[in-house]
């Protein structure tokens, strides 16, 4: 075999060691950045691509420049691009690890709660993406990379376009499908130019079905007979092909792969789908081994993610007669109210109220209440057994409607919405029935007010100043169904206030993160975390005590800074790199 031609070359500072992958649209290499001392990849673009008008060439230093301006822990960061020794050549972000369609291939399927774990990665790398107005258009296993402590990376935009340039939209008006037709969206077939983050969404969708499945949602002999299936079929439910599927993570599979565009779930909406929900196994353990992500990447060094067992609270519906109970476990909601039968004029009833008779055999039953503001929903038809207690697992989901902006148009600084950073935009979108909890917050001032998003429309309530934000939209006191101490998890945009009122300097990498705005601030050393506790003692709030940390730690599935006397430290980790900067109370 002859040698390789690249191997021993310097690209951009790189000096090329060892060839690791090579796709359609480029050779990957591993390599040393002399200047950074720091293993890296550098993708070259084939020679037979150097055309005479340079149109390869072109997209692939746009992928470049695609790529560098989305810096997300999810997202495969580019370094530098150019060209060299007659090649155009980009320098990446080594991840040491493998793809997510090796694994698929070696493994068939994955388990579920890894699954969920991956999925929500996957999804946070799509919000950064999209947020920079970018469509990846080519999701799919091969293109997703299983690096350390279980992170998983977005990688290859190489298909990627921006909605708003038209020198892009030109240059892959082709006519051709854009995409793996195994994972592509209808829309993308149909005509790929005007394909959108919608189409992401779906990819996402047939990529974590093959996940739970071990098989895309269409097979067929040749390429046409899938892409037929994606136009014309709906695939096999996955709980048919997946018996252990939670039901949640089913229908968020089934919602992403929906035929039309508009009945997709964003990104965002996804991540705050799977960030609600954990998955509880028969023997009720709630613990996540990353071991299982350990034995996929072969990386010997990752971190355990522990989760809290699922709280609920246990309210029961029983026979005056003895002769049938019913007994409910759902999470703690407000206003919880429960009702027999299909009809829309059933009575509803309080769920903790007065004991209530029920026939033995099925009965339909609706149960919902508000969680955080959300209006959430559970309907089924449950089988009382006479003469025993029936146990009912209730699971409430969101109820969603089409998403829905309003206007805030006062005052400037972050908006939150019941302890969720939502960004610095006078619009705020809403895309679940409820009341909400909403509060602008500069660090100086503040203003208040509840929006109100119903079947009918979405109207706010008088605003209310005040120097703080509100404890119901500024704190969250549940992470997913667990609840926690009252507790709000400084964003970036604040701790960047912090440093500045302190006059800290920033740190190696501080942009990058601080870039990232309303994701919570990590790679904090003691002085940032010390200047964020100061700027935050006005509003009354204190760093949380080594046992505040403790729970919030677990809840989290992170490490959390606290204070204890003087001393201010880190739990759940050695390292301070990953740990979260959280704020509670007074006492």
């Amino acid at each position: 075999m002859a040698a390789d031609p690249y191997i021993g070359r310097s690209f951009g500072n790189v000096l090329l060691e060892a060839k690791i992958g090579q796709g359609g649209m480029g050779m990957v290499y591993r390599g040393t950045h002399s200047r950074m001392d720091k293993v890296v990849a550098v993708k070259l673009l084939p020679p037979q691509h150097n055309d005479e008008k340079g149109h390869y060439q072109k997209r692939f230093l746009r992928e470049g420049r695609t790529s560098a301006a989305i810096q997300h822990r999810n997202v495969v960061q580019v370094m530098d691009a150019g060209t060299d020794h007659g090649l155009a050549y980009l320098v990446l972000e080594y991840v040491e690890g493998r793809s997510l369609g090796e694994v698929l291939d070696e493994k068939r399927k994955l388990d579920p709660e890894l699954v969920q774990h991956l999925g929500l990665g996957i999804a946070e790398g799509l919000v950064a993406i999209h947020a920079k107005g970018v469509v990846h258009r080519d999701i799919k296993p091969d293109n997703l990379l299983l690096g350390g402590e279980g992170v998983i990376k977005i990688t290859d935009l190489g298909l990627a376009r921006q909605l708003n340039d038209p020198e892009i939209n030109r240059l892959t008006a082709t006519g051709m499908v854009v995409g793996t037709p195994l994972y592509v969206s209808p829309e993308a077939i149909r005509d790929n130019k005007t394909a959108g983050a919608p189409s992401d969404v779906y990819s996402y969708g047939a990529t974590l079905y093959h996940m739970l499945t071990g098989e895309p949602p269409f097979l067929g002999k040749t390429p046409y007979d899938v892409m037929r299936g994606h136009l014309d079929r709906n695939p096999a439910p996955v709980r048919d092909r997946c018996k252990e599927a939670p039901k949640h993570l089913a229908n968020l599979v089934q919602i992403c792969l929906a035929k039309d565009p508009d009945e997709r779930p964003t990104p965002a909406e996804i991540v705050r789908i799977l960030k609600s929900r954990h998955l509880v196994h028969a023997g009720g353990s709630r613990t996540t081994s990353m071991l299982g992500i350990a034995a996929v990447v072969a990386v010997v060094s990752l971190a355990v993610l522990a989760w809290q067992l699922l709280g609920s609270h246990r309210k029961g519906l029983v026979n005056t007669s003895g002769a049938t109970e019913l007994a409910f476990d759902l999470p703690a909601l407000d206003e919880a109210r429960i009702r027999f039968g299909t009809s829309e004029q059933a009575e509803w009833r309080p769920l903790d109220s007065d004991p209530i008779s029920v026939e033995a055999g099925p009965i339909t039953i609706a149960i919902e209440g508000y969680d955080r503001g959300r209006l959430v929903r559970w309907n089924d038809i449950v089988t009382a057994e006479g003469g025993v207690t029936t146990a009912v697992s209730v699971s409430p989901q969101p109820v969603t409607v089409t998403r829905r902006s309003i206007d805030l148009n006062e005052g400037n600084g972050v908006v939150f919405v019941q302890g969720e950073a939502r960004g610095e935009d006078d619009s705020v979108v809403f895309s679940e029935l409820g009341s909400f909890a909403v509060a602008r917050f500069n660090g100086s001032d503040a203003w208040n007010t509840t929006v109100t998003v119903s079947p009918d429309g979405i109207e706010r309530s008088d605003i209310v100043h005040s120097t703080r934000p509100s404890p119901e939209a500024y704190l969250q006191d549940r992470v997913g169904q667990v609840a926690v101490d009252p507790h709000h998890l400084v964003c970036w945009i604040e701790a960047e206030k912090a440093r500045l009122a302190a006059e800290i300097p920033p740190s190696m990498g501080w942009q990058r993160g601080a870039s990232q705005r309303v994701d919570p601030a990590l790679n904090l050393d003691v002085a940032l975390v010390t200047a964020v506790r100061e700027w935050a003692k006005p509003f009354g709030l204190v760093l949380p005590d080594k046992d505040q940390a403790m729970r919030l730690s677990d809840a989290h599935g992170a490490p959390l800074w606290y204070q204890d006397g003087g001393h201010i430290g880190h739990w759940g980790a050695s390292s301070a790199t990953n740990a979260l900067l959280a704020l509670v109370p007074m006492q």
